[in-house]
């Protein structure tokens, strides 16, 4: 195929072309890509609870949580406050 050709099939400039074959060598192969979306990270729903959590650390940091709570969250919060 000529280079024209092959420019036009991937929709690509002819110039482009002629500069990876320049630098790269004369046998370029182009593979299939598939271009896909980031990963979403899934929605963690708060954790129900009537009771209460009371943590006291060894610093004097006292952490307490009544009602609903993102365990993520809290133990981000853990790590922060164990510094």
């Amino acid at each position: 195929m000529s280079v024209a050709a092959i420019a036009r099939r991937y929709d690509l400039n002819n110039n482009l072309l002629f500069n990876w074959k320049r630098r790269f060598g004369v046998d370029l192969a182009f593979l299939p890509v598939e271009v896909l979306p980031e990963p979403v990270a899934p929605i963690v729903k708060p954790v129900d609870l009537d009771g209460k959590i009371e943590i006291q650390f060894s610093n004097g940091h006292r952490l307490t949580i009544s009602g609903a709570f993102d365990p993520d969250a809290v133990a981000r919060l853990l790590r922060g406050l164990s510094r």
